[in-house]
């Protein structure tokens, strides 16, 4: 009834053409369903930004094994959770020399993000590199056994990507 005069009033002082409706819904006054019309601006779905959930996101980890084949003793480099392939690399090599390792010291194998493993027998040994030790540690052992005896895994480690948010 009070809006039926406001308007009629407004009309009357010429006003009209500054009216403007609004939606109005019933009962959701600030005392909250007291029958009383309660008119604002309605948000609709486009005026509420969508909340996009925050992908996380992760850092390669590089891990290599460098190995001196024609050293008997020693001769052998590693390296795990490095930020590139490169550092990965000259970390094992560096490594291998400092072990007794020579100008023969070579990578045998880089890998990222995965794990790797030497399997030493008495003649050979091999690297392999998997999702998991477990996996990696089956690997190495089965090529290691075709070509010696006495296999059994002398070093594992993984290099597994960090999160960084």
């Amino acid at each position: 009834m009070k809006i039926r005069l406001v308007a009629s009033l407004l009309l009357a002082f010429g006003y009209a053409s500054t009216v403007q409706a609004q939606p109005c819904r019933i009962g959701s006054g600030p005392d909250f369903g007291d029958g009383i019309p309660y008119c604002s601006e309605l948000s609709s779905d486009e005026d509420t930004p969508e909340q996009v959930p925050e992908t996380p996101q992760w850092s390669t980890r590089w891990g290599a094994i460098a190995i001196d084949p024609k050293v008997a003793q020693g001769g052998v480099g590693v390296a795990s959770d490095m930020e590139s392939r490169v550092s990965a690399e000259a970390v094992a090599m560096t490594a291998c020399r400092d072990t007794g390792g020579g100008e023969s010291c070579r990578v045998e194998v880089s890998y990222d993000n995965q794990c790797a493993v030497i399997a030493w027998g008495d003649h050979y040994y091999v690297t392999a590199n998997a999702e998991t030790v477990g996996e990696a540690s089956r690997i190495g052992l089965n090529g290691c056994g075709r070509r010696t005896e006495n296999c059994r895994i002398v070093y594992s480690n993984c290099s597994y990507p960090v999160r960084l948010r």
